[in-house]
């Protein structure tokens, strides 16, 4: 056997994306799972329509594991196999929520998501890559990442004196 062979492996996580009722704010997708956007947009569909009125947080669609959860005006979902571990998937959703709420400032929805789209994409590169979880703490998601960067443990008075010594 080869290396390829030996490290090809099914992707644990198959997708994870962020809408509103109206479009998807972001996602990832296994590149096997839905090729083209138009399959991807069927499954969203799907799966909308069986959650966004559920009480629920696991749901089960087209052979898959989807965890889920809403906040205001957005909903969040984690989609594995079939054999994945629901508690592995349920810890990367509240990873990602606990991780937004942080660098949001608690203020999760739409239009602060929307402001703040680069560090979205940058939690969400840090929790997943390539299909694998690897993050799945927001303490261990970088201090950049999730904090404002005004929130400098370095008092203003000595940033001025600094500036001015130079």
């Amino acid at each position: 056997r080869n290396c390829n062979q030996v490290l090809k492996k099914e992707y644990p996580l198959k997708c994870l994306y962020i809408k509103d009722t109206i479009m998807e704010l972001c996602t990832y997708y296994d590149p096997e799972l839905y090729p083209s956007m138009k399959e991807q947009k069927n499954f969203e569909t799907n799966v909308f329509n069986k959650t966004h009125k559920a009480d629920n947080e696991i749901a089960f669609l087209e052979g898959m594991t989807i965890v889920y959860k809403s906040s205001i005006d957005l909903f969040f979902y984690v989609v594995g196999s079939a054999q994945e571990n629901e508690l592995m998937l349920m810890a990367v959703l509240n990873c990602l929520f606990e991780s937004l709420s942080q660098m949001l400032r608690k203020n999760v929805e739409k239009r602060t998501l929307l402001d703040n789209m680069d560090g979205v994409f940058l939690v969400v590169d840090e929790i997943i890559d390539g299909g694998f979880y690897w993050l799945l703490s927001r303490n261990n998601i970088p201090w950049n990442v999730t904090t404002d960067q005004s929130e400098s443990s370095i008092p203003q008075s000595r940033v001025i004196t600094l500036v001015n010594a130079l």
